[in-house]
């Protein structure tokens, strides 16, 4: 293969990647809700913490949690154009926006911590519309229900 050939390939493969990267977050501007379960372990897998009797007697409605264990979820904007309540696919009179199902699991409890923006706090917290969380026993499964809400997109890039 010829040393013109050869260049004029590696130009395509920095460009392609380039221009896609460019199209997708500098130009279009895409609407992207993304999430990462950062935590999810057994409160019975810390058996050497100080504070492990105190979470063995955790409860709920007066009974004791059988295997009770913890989740900490993070939901983001990972897209570079701001996310607004109408952009949620759901029944525009339900206030909740996203559900997060747990399978094999009920849900006790539901805390939302390091909002992105103080404004949000009011979205996020008890008896809030559309925050909250049902258990369904027959099917053997919990939801957490988290509000429509508007979230900024991530700061634009800059390329030089």
């Amino acid at each position: 293969m010829s040393e013109q050939v050869e260049q004029w390939i590696a130009i395509l493969s920095l460009g392609f990647p380039v221009a896609a990267f460019l199209w997708e977050f500098a130009i279009v501007g895409r609407k992207r809700l993304g999430y990462r379960v950062q935590m999810d372990t057994l409160a019975a897998d810390d058996t050497q913490s100080e504070h492990a009797e105190i979470l063995e007697q955790l409860q709920r409605d007066g009974h004791r949690l059988k295997d009770p264990s913890f989740v900490l979820l993070r939901i983001e904007n990972a897209g570079s154009a701001p996310i607004e309540a109408s952009d949620y696919l759901t029944d525009e009179n339900d206030p909740s926006g996203i559900w997060v199902t747990f399978r094999r699991r009920q849900v006790a409890g539901l805390v939302a911590t390091e909002l992105s923006q103080r404004e949000l706090r009011r979205f996020f917290r008890r008896g809030a519309p559309g925050f909250g969380f049902r258990n369904n026993p027959a099917r053997r499964e919990g939801v957490i229900e988290l509000p429509k809400v508007k979230l900024p997109g991530a700061p634009s890039t800059r390329c030089w």
